[in-house]
């Protein structure tokens, strides 16, 4: 049986019994959905459950989550540092259109004040009752139509988009500084009430493809707003949509279409997700060219499952491959390193690495500026620092920030500092000591959902080895390919700090530097990982030129992107920064002193800003 469910229902008290050859648990309780005994049904390997009486189904962490079981204590790092803050911003927090925009935009389009505006929509196959349930409106000048369509959120107008009308270019505008909201959101209120197999949620690219399926009368229809490659998806989206059992994609039928389907089923679950083929390119399109319900019927009919089939022809790779060999080094996000990113190729999603030592070589300095660098591309970041309270590991990336010790700053320059490093997409789980290892599943999975996180840094490894020692190697390698699976599954990078065996000397009394197999369980370690880094400074050495120059050493990389290698890198104490330069590291080190008359080249993620 899968471990994460075993230890659930042995937290739950549940007595569950082992049938279908094992392929099948059965919760011999009641259902906490009906109350019917011997009806729950978990897969023994996947965790995806249903309850053969009433229909609920879900998986795991969907279990945990709508039974108020799930321990989420992933922060954003502002109410790290403003400990009274709420969790995240309140998800509709900006700026509203004024009152009453919406109603007089369409006042204007059903009182004739723009004919051609009216008769663009028609055109488009829209009804008159289509264009009133849904407010549609039009706005602008003789110069220049736009046709307004507004949003709302429990009754309440929170933004208005507005398309170009034909002659003009195709083109968009926003509401400034306005909240996105599920198009047509609404119509998902009341849907837990319904029962399981009539909760079908029809999820469209856009708000036009949105009113079309509406307008042939399935009833719960909604759109992103956002385009086809959301995948930070907010919980103000997501907590509507908890309730449905089926969810259908139909997103554009092109490639970005199928690719923000599949973005959009690995946030909303796959075991409840099917891809729509459209024989047109949208759903609009559809219903402009005069296709009806039976016709949306047959392709809704036809969509298929993300079953996760790992099974496919030649063919199917031949674009994944085009666009690898098109793309330049760095084929991966940039480390922050120019000259390491020479060398591994960059940071991929998919991969996990380990980051190994020797203890006070600065691994985990170097892995939190490695994070920061993610998060500045745009990659939000998840830390789990079990070793250090979160708020030191924050106080070295507002260092980072500055340039300098927040030691060496006056109060209103460390808020300066502390304030730069909150612009960034970093999240924590606030853990201290042991943790087991399906907390820390569970709060991957719930950030990678709920913040959008691309990179996942833990650190470190045998804060979360709970075995005996005679165990560790068998836990070990369970662990390393636990993570190698959420890597792939949720296409995500994870960076693992694996501490070294005790280290000694080499023949000339230099510490040695630590190689794979001194790591404990080395063997799963090195088949598994993709890419593994090693961090050496020689700290005996702390009166001569290399005692602040760090060597980051690329063991092994598995992708054909990158290769084995080492660079130096200069350590600046001050700032927690390892910056490279094509100077000699005495001149670095003046150069971080303040000289500012030496003009070496350094990379633009490890300046301060």
């Amino acid at each position: 049986m899968n471990q994460d469910l075993e230890r659930y229902l042995l937290e739950k008290g549940w007595a569950y019994k082992s049938v279908e050859g094992g392929r099948q648990i059965r919760i011999d309780e009641p259902c906490p959905f009906c109350g019917k005994k011997k009806h729950l049904m978990f897969s023994a390997t996947t965790t995806m459950w249903d309850c053969k009486r009433c229909g609920e189904t879900g998986n795991l962490l969907t279990m945990k989550r709508r039974l108020g079981d799930l321990k989420l204590e992933v922060k954003t790092s502002a109410n790290l540092f403003y400990r009274g803050a709420p969790d995240r911003p309140s998800p509709l927090a900006g700026d509203r259109p004024p009152e009453g925009t919406d109603l007089k935009c369409h006042a204007r389009l059903l009182e004739g004040a723009s004919p051609e505006a009216m008769e663009y929509v028609l055109s488009r196959g829209f009804t008159l009752d289509t264009i009133k349930k849904f407010k549609l409106g039009v706005s602008g000048t003789s110069n220049r139509l736009l046709l307004s369509i507004p949003s709302y959120y429990h009754g309440e107008l929170v933004c208005m988009k507005f398309r170009s009308i034909p002659p003009d270019k195709k083109s968009f505008i926003r509401w400034k500084d306005c909240p996105s909201v599920l198009f047509n959101g609404d119509c998902l209120l009341g849907l837990s009430q319904l029962p399981p197999r009539e909760r079908r949620v029809v999820i469209c690219e856009s708000e036009t493809d949105c009113m079309a399926v509406a307008q042939l009368g399935f009833p719960f229809v909604v759109a992103s707003t956002t385009g086809a490659g959301k995948t930070d998806w907010p919980e103000h989206w997501l907590e509507p949509l908890e309730p449905a059992t089926e969810i259908l994609l139909a997103y554009d039928s092109d490639t970005a279409g199928g690719e923000g389907a599949a973005k959009a089923a690995a946030v909303l679950g796959k075991y409840r997700c099917k891809r729509v083929a459209l024989p047109l390119h949208d759903c609009a399109k559809m219903v402009e060219a005069g296709f009806g319900k039976a016709e949306f019927e047959e392709a809704f009919a036809a969509a298929q499952p993300y079953d996760d089939s790992s099974v496919h022809d030649s063919a199917y790779f031949v674009e994944a491959l085009m666009q690898s060999l098109s793309s330049s080094q760095p084929r991966g996000r940039s480390t922050g390193w120019v000259t390491l990113d020479s060398i591994v190729g960059g940071i991929r999603d998919g991969e996990l690495n380990i980051i190994t030592g020797d203890t006070g070589s600065g691994k985990s300095t170097w892995s939190t500026a490695l994070a920061r660098s993610q998060a500045m591309q745009n990659a939000p970041v998840l830390i789990a620092p079990f070793e250090q309270p979160c708020y030191e590991i924050l106080g070295k990336l507002a260092a980072m920030e500055a340039g300098r010790s927040l030691f060496s700053m006056t109060g209103s320059e460390r808020l300066a500092a502390i304030e730069l490093a909150l612009r960034h997409p970093i999240y924590w789980l606030e853990r201290s000591g042991p943790t087991p290892f399906g907390d820390i599943k569970d709060a991957i999975y719930m950030s990678v959902h709920r913040f959008g996180v691309r990179f996942v840094l833990l650190d470190h490894l045998h804060f979360f080895m709970d075995c005996k020692e005679q165990d560790e190697r068998r836990f070990i390698d369970q662990i390393v390919r636990a993570l190698k699976v959420i890597t792939t599954d949720l296409h995500i990078h994870i960076a693992l700090v694996v501490h070294p065996a005790k280290l000694g000397r080499d023949k000339r009394g230099n510490t040695r530097r630590t190689v794979l197999d001194d790591l404990k369980g080395s063997s799963g370690i090195k088949q598994m990982v993709d890419v593994a880094f090693r961090v050496f400074r020689d700290r005996q050495d702390e009166v001569g030129s290399k005692s602040d120059v760090t060597e980051i050493s690329v063991l092994k990389c598995r992708s054909s992107a990158g290769s084995e290698g080492t660079t130096r890198l200069y350590f600046d104490p001050d700032g927690e920064r390892y910056l490279e330069t094509t100077m000699g590291y005495a001149d670095a080190r003046s150069r971080a002193a303040g000289e500012a008359d030496l003009e070496p080249r350094w990379d633009a993620l490890n300046q301060p800003h």
